[in-house]
């Protein structure tokens, strides 16, 4: 029975975790590589920088793109 909920929860994480962070990749779009369940905005979520510094570093990663 553990061993079925075990392989239950490896599948929900991969499935709802680590699928939806490929999307851009599969769609060849130039981006930051995002952490799992924080995506971009980790520094955010730990207070390190505002929503303009991360949207501004990520507009900066790429200046010849837009």
């Amino acid at each position: 029975m553990w061993l079925i909920i075990v392989f239950a929860l490896i599948y929900f994480i991969y499935k709802y975790v680590y699928i939806p962070l490929l999307f851009w990749d599969k769609k060849n779009v130039p981006h930051e590589s995002p952490i799992p369940i924080f995506g971009n905005v980790f520094g955010f979520v730990t207070g390190k920088e505002s929503n303009i510094e991360i949207n501004d570093r990520i507009y900066k990663m790429y200046p010849n793109d837009m």
